[in-house]
């Protein structure tokens, strides 16, 4: 992969525009946010869009059978990973994963470059809403309540899903995973989301980037939600262009 530096031409390559480097590791999840990313940039022509240096490996190990079953960690992976999208020209590194930030002490130690962490880029939004938000996501996530936590110490209201609720985000998760929409789980869904309402949340927390593809679904149950694709994507367009 070429390390192209800048061209001294501002049109072409703004002095204060950066390259982004992506670690994918779901690759609807990772389409999604790239789509996101770029949706958010209002440029005429392709020039002016920013640079992303991809690294789509979806043999990294799995997070998820690395915390449920004693798998191999993905972490040193990641970090090397991190270190070639460095040596390739990238400026700032993201993952589109929530569960995969859980390691982020142990891949992100001795990064070269920044990270832009979902987390915190969720957890800034989250921050502005002032009713109940339940959190949902991976089975991983929510029982390590990566985003209850802070939220709860921040003084926010957090409604937790219980078993058998999650149950259901995470065939919903696994449905996207393979389908890359939701077909099959629809009913189900419709019926968690009614109940979440009914006990008085008004922000739901989509903790885990395969939800992104549920969001329309999601606004015709008229509940606000925050998409943690979503905020990243632009706390990533903030970050690479300079604003």
């Amino acid at each position: 992969m070429p390390h192209i530096e800048p061209k001294n031409i501002p049109q072409v390559w703004p002095k204060n525009e950066k390259t982004l480097g992506v670690i994918g590791m779901s690759p609807f999840a990772t389409l999604n946010f790239l789509n996101v990313f770029y949706s958010l940039i209002h440029a005429e022509k392709e020039w002016l869009y920013p640079r992303i240096l991809l690294d789509m490996n979806t043999k990294i190990p799995s997070r998820g059978r690395f915390f449920e079953l004693g798998e191999e960690d993905p972490s040193p992976y990641i970090a090397q990973t991190i270190v070639e999208l460095y040596q390739q020209g990238a400026d700032y590194v993201l993952i589109p994963c929530n569960t995969v930030h859980i390691l982020q002490k142990d891949w992100g130690r001795d990064s070269p470059i920044p990270i832009i962490s979902i987390i915190d880029a969720v957890k800034e939004e989250a921050l502005k809403n002032i009713n109940v938000i339940t959190p949902l996501g991976t089975k991983t996530t929510t029982s390590k309540r990566i985003y209850s936590i802070p939220l709860e110490k921040a003084g926010l209201k957090v409604r937790d899903i219980n078993q058998k609720e999650q149950s259901i985000i995470s065939a919903v998760i696994e449905e996207v995973k393979q389908e890359g929409q939701l077909i099959y789980n629809r009913d189900e869904l419709s019926s968690l989301l009614v109940t979440l309402k009914r006990d008085g949340v008004g922000t739901i927390i989509l903790g885990c980037t395969e939800l992104s593809c549920i969001t329309e679904f999601i606004k015709q149950h008229g509940i606000h939600f925050i998409d943690s694709n979503s905020v990243l994507a632009q706390k990533a367009v903030d970050l690479i262009m300079g604003r």
